[in-house]
């Protein structure tokens, strides 16, 4: 699995980020699990409205071309500070209602 995200990290380093580093922005694997990679967008990327298009057609045709163990890259919105203040709240560690 490491020699897997070090292809795909030389990989990135070669095609992907080059591109991206030209509208200010980066990417990041977050994790490749069952063969899918997993990406997160940084920079000005992070909040691009093709974020989604660039993964797709940018990201996912490099990676591929290159890597047959890699069926698909995915865009990981997954939001960790996010994610754990809605915990807080469920588990009413943080009361919405007081002022």
């Amino acid at each position: 699995m490491r020699d897997t995200r070090q292809k795909a990290e030389k990989i990135m380093d070669l095609y992907v980020r080059p591109a991206l580093k030209e509208h200010f922005g980066d990417i990041k694997i977050s994790k490749i699990e069952d063969g899918i990679m997993y990406v997160k967008m940084l920079g000005q990327c992070a909040t691009c409205s093709s974020a989604q298009y660039t993964v797709e057609d940018v990201v996912a045709k490099q990676i591929k071309s290159r890597m047959p163990e890699i069926e698909d890259v995915v865009l990981d919105n997954h939001n960790e500070e996010l994610f754990d203040i809605a915990m807080k709240i469920l588990n009413k560690e943080i009361d919405l209602t007081k002022k």
